[in-house]
């Protein structure tokens, strides 16, 4: 299925989780009758359950499993879901020891002290728990002030992101040495640490993600720069990656460091496997790229990325737009569209039949593809060159005979007085309520793009889109 699951299941499934969680403690109550004479700490242990519960999906979440990036609709919106639930569980972690505290008010000083040392002198595991409770907060609330206010490049925001898991291992000792209430009811005590554990696995495997993450090998085999763009290709140095037209990887190179960068794919799957890359140089580390020199290692890590599905299994045919940077996955797509005669086969009840990809190019015919690149000026269009060689260097040798063949490339450049809009999109594109919609880009200009989309009858299910800001939360 192009579309496996509708949006609102990933967070209906979260959702779900988090009821279930606290009718286990709710029952375990009514069950054991227990009950607490201070009604205040109803509403911190509702917060409480609620947040570990939640931390076993943020963990699950940046595993970058098949399955994650299934269920949400592409890894980012897997990235963008993480960052909503880490907000809500950052509110609620608040919360939890607001209530717990309220007993000690009018005291305002005993109040404060709660916050710092809830116990200087702890006499049992659950005041040594609870001490350690209140130092994994601030440790939060510190990582959060850090990441939000006190950093912007990348490599530094996410120095302080790693911290977290720290806060998770405090956390979990906090949940052990604390009595109540997870360890009192065995069934809440198997369900809150099944979580727990899950969360504990992920966070072990994004720490050996180096070492047993989907990688491969490769070295520098060309690299051009113009001072704004760089072209990479580089060469398997054993395996070679196995990946669809328009799916990105992360990008690491010894050289530089061991941080890892998302990219997208610019070329086709090749018998030799290069891979080509078109980076824009927007900071420091892309900047440094320029330094590197032929025979020099890199690993790539992935791939990710389903809006490439739907131009490889729709029936439909398709209008990809890409704003800026948002233009690379389409690359891989618009070479895939004119080198490819014929359609993919389909099994007698319609399922698509993936075959090997040497018998997929013989087998599946392209959709019609009309390609749009959105610049803010003639200037920023670094990509169009780009484009134009695909249809040079292939079968139609022209961009005006791949036209004849049913795909179109269009330059847009917008203005100050004006934005291009998918009402613009719509008077060069025939029959648009008809075709697939992939956008790539800003999320302002695809959240325009889908209220503009309503405005113009097209069904939501043939709207497909992927966020290039990772600061939004997305994986770009």
């Amino acid at each position: 299925s192009l579309r496996p699951w509708p949006w609102w299941f990933a967070p209906l499934a979260i959702f779900s989780t988090v009821l279930l969680t606290l009718i286990f403690w709710m029952g375990s109550k009514i069950a054991y009758s227990d009950w607490f004479e201070n009604h205040w700490l109803y509403f911190s242990k509702t917060c409480a359950l609620t947040a570990v519960t939640l931390m076993g999906w943020l963990l699950l979440l940046t595993s970058r499993a098949l399955w994650t990036e299934r269920l949400c609709g592409g890894l980012d919106k897997v990235y963008t879901l993480h960052r909503y639930i880490g907000r809500i569980v950052f509110f609620l972690l608040c919360l939890h020891p607001f209530f717990l505290s309220l007993y000690r008010l009018p005291n305002w000083s005993q109040w404060v002290l709660f916050f710092l040392f809830p116990y200087p002198s702890p006499k049992n595991s659950y005041q040594q728990g609870a001490n350690l409770g209140a130092w994994a907060w601030l440790l939060l609330v510190f990582l959060i002030f850090a990441a939000v206010y006190l950093v912007k490049p990348y490599r530094k925001w996410l120095f302080f992101h790693k911290w977290m898991s720290l806060f998770y291992l405090m956390s979990l000792i906090h949940i052990m040495l604390i009595e109540r209430d997870v360890s009192n009811y065995p069934f809440l005590f198997i369900w809150i640490w099944s979580w727990l554990g899950l969360g504990a696995v992920s966070l072990c495997w994004n720490w050996l993600y180096r070492w047993v993450g989907p990688k491969a090998s490769y070295v520098l085999d060309r690299i051009d720069s113009d001072g704004r763009l760089i072209f990479l290709k580089i060469k398997p140095m054993k395996n070679k990656l196995l990946f669809k037209p328009g799916q990105w990887v992360f990008m690491e190179i010894p050289s530089l460091g061991k941080e890892r960068h998302p990219f997208s794919i610019a070329s086709l799957p090749t018998e030799d496997g290069c891979l080509i890359f078109g980076i824009r140089i927007v900071g420091y580390w892309t900047d440094r790229l320029q330094e590197l020199r032929k025979g020099e290692k890199i690993i790539v890590y992935g791939p990710y990325g389903m809006l490439s599905d739907v131009f490889l299994m729709s029936k439909k045919d398709c209008v990809c737009i890409g704003a800026g940077v948002g233009i690379t996955p389409f690359i891989g797509m618009w070479a895939l569209a004119l080198h490819s005669p014929d359609r993919i086969s389909n099994d007698e009840n319609g399922n698509a039949i993936y075959p090997s990809w040497e018998d997929f190019l013989k087998t599946w015919k392209s959709p019609k593809l009309d390609l749009f690149y959105l610049v803010n000026s003639k200037n920023d269009a670094i990509f169009d060159e780009v484009i134009e060689n695909v249809a040079i260097s292939t079968q139609f040798m022209h961009l005006k005979k791949s036209s004849e063949r049913g795909h179109f490339y269009h330059l847009l450049i917008s203005n100050s007085s004006k934005y291009i809009s998918l009402f613009d999109i719509s008077q060069r594109v025939d029959n648009l309520r008809e075709k697939n919609i992939l956008l790539c880009g800003p999320i302002a200009m695809i959240s325009a793009f889908k209220l503009q989309a309503k405005e113009l009858g097209i069904p939501n299910d043939q709207i497909f889109f992927e966020a290039f800001e990772w600061r939004s939360g997305s994986i770009h």
